[in-house]
């Protein structure tokens, strides 16, 4: 069993990534799940329906929601796929919200996110291996844009700055305590996802042998 973490910002083609890794490894005859976050749980509709709106929710109602939806996601998805010693790959963890609700909170930005990244883990099994995806802010934007129609707060290029900013951060300082790789997201599509292979690959086969 390991579990796969899959972050960045909009627009780096992580999702896809995501999408294109769990064929590939069921293609190797490999017993996979993938996951996203916000989950479909009632708290994750809560946050995906808040998204959409005009107004956004409170930094501390928002959190909250969140941890919330992670607590059903981890117990009802997540625990049981690894205990069938599945491959679980999961677009979006609690490193989300580390960058994406530690850039609004009033104390420094790596405090913040280290403190919601410490509350999760008191619930959340631990990512075997984490690629974090970074890419030019305005590339990510026009991406984007082609991609859908819908436009969020969240896809404002000054939140999308703060927020890869945290996710650097967190890739820095937390790189010894895990499993972690920065991937470059500049690249097109097929390269980007031929580095994750490679890397997945690397890691299966030293949890293999």
């Amino acid at each position: 069993m390991s579990l796969i973490v899959f972050e960045g910002i909009d627009g780096t083609g992580k999702t896809t990534c995501a999408d294109k890794l769990l064929v590939y490894l069921v293609s190797k005859g490999l017993d996979c799940a993938k996951f996203s976050e916000p989950s479909h749980s009632k708290y994750g509709m809560k946050i995906r329906n808040a998204m959409n709106g005009e107004k956004r929710l409170s930094v501390e109602r928002e959190t909250e929601l969140f941890v919330k939806d992670r607590k059903v996601d981890v117990k009802e998805n997540i625990k049981p796929a690894l205990k069938e010693g599945k491959i679980v790959l999961l677009d979006r963890y609690y490193f989300s919200t580390a960058a994406y609700q530690g850039s609004r909170m009033t104390t420094i930005e790596w405090q913040a996110a280290n403190l919601i990244i410490t509350r999760n883990e008191q619930f959340s099994p631990i990512p075997d291996l984490v690629l974090f995806f970074f890419a030019d802010i305005d590339s990510c934007i026009e991406r984007i844009a082609k991609g859908r129609d819908i436009k969020t707060y969240m896809e404002r290029k000054d939140n999308l700055i703060r927020v890869n900013d945290i996710f650097k951060l967190i890739h820095a300082e937390m790189h010894g305590k895990y499993n972690s790789f920065a991937i470059n997201a500049n690249q097109d599509i097929e390269t980007v996802f031929n580095d994750v292979k490679d890397i997945t690959d690397t890691f299966l086969a030293t949890r293999i042998s």
